[in-house]
């Protein structure tokens, strides 16, 4: 391969070296397939300015060279940069000043790679495994109640064993070891459940444009950590019911009602703990599904649904850059008067994607703002195209494309209403001027754009100044069509081809799907949230059934007497509530505690969601009590069918 010659975006590009095997780059979630020199792939203008961050630098240390040591290098040059860009900003307030001034520069390992993909997830894939582990707890107290309950029945053989000469730690060592297996195979199930639901997850956590690509194979770690938590399992649960099985005395055979007693107050705590840690699942799952329900209701104020978004670029050199507004504005015209396209419009970048660019808004006659605000760049169909209404004024026309030349006397501008409340409150803001500090052309305000999202759902409504976009040698192009996204792309392919240069589409997705990608985090926990939430109550709720079920069973005699005195169906149903209630309110209670605990660490994620919410905890409890009646119905049933003249032979 070496010497051969590949193309890439419309440059040629000459093969010098081929990648190690199994290196994809030093960035985790991302395989890199081909890697090209910086200056051959970014404007001049992004190495030199100021107001481009967008480099990773990664180094190897030298000998001994620690991170702080190279850190406090580095810093003195840091320190002169943030000088030199502060003093480029005349305009910069004292406290956006001091903050730049007193920056660190902090040099963290490079051996786990440089990862947004990890500083975006980690703190949601915590929450997922603290969930997880919640769920564990849940199914090892179903477990230990179930050998709880096993070692009270198992009672006569423990206390033949033992008159037969066998030593507490032998029947120690026999309990445990069936608990190892018990443990083992739900091990072995979790790691084969493992292979398929690994990669599900990441599918979750993936973007269209941005695709998370993971190693999931099994090794040597995996393998460890899950014997290590079956293990630890089988140590905590099985451990309490194994001691209770081998305390056993021989005399003990004959005082059953004593065993069963003592099984049954563990069992109690067993399933209050179950309850407890359920109802902090629901909570949680609740919390995120109303979470995700808020941002969906947001209102963008654009309309997402059948727009195309296609990031196209051409093989223009930079020195004839300019050019490419000609054939955006060819290939935008072409497009918007197909059949079966309703409109198309060219701007710099899609919105949503986390990048722009922002500087300070500065009106004549006014203290500058420490805030720095959105500019936009679009041409004159975007707004028709993304059918965000212009409230007040006009939209751009192709003459005000114009006003991009360094020749004009002024650049038209749009703002949307949040920048016209922030900066023109209680005045018409049509035909007055502002600047910003890296252009000393004024901005006329030509027309008042109903507000729009930029940034994400979450984000909410931000102050933005759209302006006239001349195009470049890339640029994205909004299409609005019903027809199929396949067909689109098909047509201005076909388009790019008639119009030349070497244009042609680098990147395709949908504006609903950019939309959707804001909220990925959200809909990740709201849907592992949800379902293990489900789970957690399905398995409190098969807890409380057992529980309740035996609880009946061990009172057959005690019902069958009441019933024979005259009690009614109720007031036997009544026995299985009135146990049912002790259990549930306990455990709800203690539940509805950490719950409020837990939510401190997932606050930040919620999005109109209080901790202490009363429609999350209020539905939380609806959900959860007609679980734990429905767990209750059947041992409800059974006492209040017990016959007296069974109930009373019972031994």
């Amino acid at each position: 391969m070496i010497g051969r010659r590949i193309q890439l975006f419309g440059v040629s590009y000459t093969i010098q070296g081929v990648a190690q095997r199994g290196f994809f780059g030093v960035e985790p979630g991302k395989f890199v397939d081909v890697w090209i020199p910086a200056t051959m792939y970014v404007p001049a203008r992004a190495l030199a300015s100021m107001q481009w961050f967008w480099f990773r630098i990664v180094g190897r240390l030298e000998g001994n060279t620690t991170a702080e040591q190279l850190g406090a290098r580095l810093q003195p040059i840091f320190h002169e940069l943030q000088e030199q860009r502060a003093r480029s900003i005349t305009t910069m307030p004292d406290s956006i000043r001091q903050q730049f001034l007193s920056g660190q520069l902090i040099v963290r390992s490079g051996g786990r790679g440089v990862s947004g993909f990890r500083s975006r997830f980690q703190k949601p894939l915590w929450i997922i495994v603290g969930i997880a582990s919640a769920i564990l707890l849940i199914a090892c107290t179903n477990v230990a109640s179930i050998l709880l309950a096993r070692s009270t029945a198992r009672a006569p053989e423990m206390a033949m064993r033992v008159s037969l000469g066998a030593g507490r730690g032998r029947l120690l060592r026999q309990l445990l070891t069936e608990s190892l297996l018990l443990s083992s195979a739900a091990g072995l199930l979790g790691l084969a459940f493992a292979r398929s639901a690994a990669p599900m997850l990441v599918t979750m956590l993936s973007e269209a444009s941005e695709p998370v690509q993971l190693v999931l194979a099994m090794n040597t770690r995996v393998l460890l950590f899950s014997g290590a938590v079956s293990v630890l399992a089988m140590v905590v649960f099985g451990l309490i019911p194994a001691f209770q099985a081998s305390n056993t005395k021989p005399i003990d055979s004959v005082r059953a009602a004593s065993n069963q007693a003592r099984g049954l107050a563990l069992g109690r705590v067993f399933v209050t703990a179950q309850v407890a840690f359920a109802f902090s699942l629901v909570m949680a799952g609740v919390a995120f599904l109303f979470s995700l329900r808020n941002l969906t209701n947001v209102q963008p104020g654009f309309d997402p649904k059948n727009v195309a978004v296609l990031v196209l670029s051409s093989s223009l050199p930079d020195s004839q850059r300019a050019k490419g507004g000609a054939l955006m504005s060819q290939l935008e015209a072409r497009i918007g008067g197909l059949p079966g396209v309703d409109a198309a419009a060219g701007v710099e970048y899609a919105f949503l994607g986390g990048g722009g660019i922002t500087e300070q808004v500065l009106v004549p006659g006014r203290t500058p703002s420490e805030r720095e605000e959105i500019f936009y760049r679009v041409s004159p169909n975007y707004f028709g195209t993304l059918r965000t209404p212009i409230l007040q004024g006009r939209a751009f026309e192709p003459a005000d494309m114009r006003g991009g030349d360094e020749s004009a006397a002024q650049i038209p501008v749009i703002i949307n209403q949040a920048l016209a409340n922030a900066y023109f409150p209680n005045q018409n803001p049509i035909g007055l001027q502002f600047f910003r500090p890296s252009n000393k052309r004024p901005f006329q305000i030509i027309g008042i754009a109903a507000n729009a999202l930029y940034t994400g759902l979450r984000e909410g409504i931000e102050p933005i100044a759209y302006l006239p976009f001349q195009g470049d040698r890339g640029f994205t192009l909004y299409a609005r069509s019903s027809m199929p996204l396949a067909s689109v792309v098909a047509l201005v392919e076909r388009e790019a081809r008639e119009v030349g240069s070497g244009l042609r589409i680098r990147e395709v997705t949908t504006l609903e799907t950019l939309v959707g990608n804001t909220i990925v985090r959200e809909k990740l926990l709201a849907g592992i949230g949800g379902v293990f939430a489900m789970l957690g109550l399905v398995l409190a709720a098969i807890g409380l059934f057992g529980l309740l079920n035996y609880m009946v069973a061990r009172r057959t005699k005690e019902i069958g007497v009441r019933s024979a005195l005259g009690a009614r169906r109720v007031q036997l149903v009544g026995l299985v509530l009135r146990d049912l209630a002790a259990i549930a309110v306990a455990g709800i209670a203690l539940g509805w505690i950490g719950a409020l605990a837990a939510m401190r660490i997932t606050e930040s994620l919620l999005f109109g969601i209080k901790r202490a919410d009363g429609i999350v905890v209020s539905s939380s409890a609806a959900v959860f009590l007609f679980a734990a009646l429905a767990a209750a119905a059947l041992p409800a049933r059974r006492a209040a069918g017990v016959d007296p003249a069974v109930a009373l032979r019972t031994e």
